[in-house]
């Protein structure tokens, strides 16, 4: 059987813990949209994307991987141009594994990224 499972959950986070992890500036999200934000969102907090997965379905057969487990973390609305309004993600962590042990090797993707290679520029309404 296929699986794959992926959340989501957005962490209201201190701001100042926030700004104290990102190497660059962080813009104002937009709390009046309730499309994003229907209950509206705590003040001095900074949301927090924290993801977590599971996949069985590799479709690799030449290394025999049973299922994998990922998590990520990441932190929109990053001023990564110093422009002031142009928002990108920062992804602080990003961990890959084999679903039933961690191994500490080569086929455990386990990066902190360099600040250049973590951005992906967010959609902009």
């Amino acid at each position: 059987m296929e699986t794959t499972v992926t959340a989501w959950f957005v962490l209201p986070i201190a701001t100042a813990s926030v700004q104290s992890v990102v190497p660059y500036p962080l813009l104002t999200p937009p709390y009046s949209d309730t499309t994003l934000f229907p209950q509206g969102f705590p003040p001095n907090a900074h949301p927090v994307l924290v993801s977590s997965g599971y996949d069985n379905d590799i479709r690799m057969a030449s290394l025999q991987i049973p299922a994998l487990k990922s998590a990520s973390i990441y932190v929109p609305y990053t001023d990564r141009l110093g422009d002031g309004k142009t928002a990108f993600n920062y992804v602080s962590v990003s961990v890959t594994s084999f679903a039933a042990q961690v191994l500490q090797s080569p086929l455990l993707v386990r990066r902190r990224f360099s600040s250049l290679s973590l951005l992906s520029p967010l959609t902009r309404y």
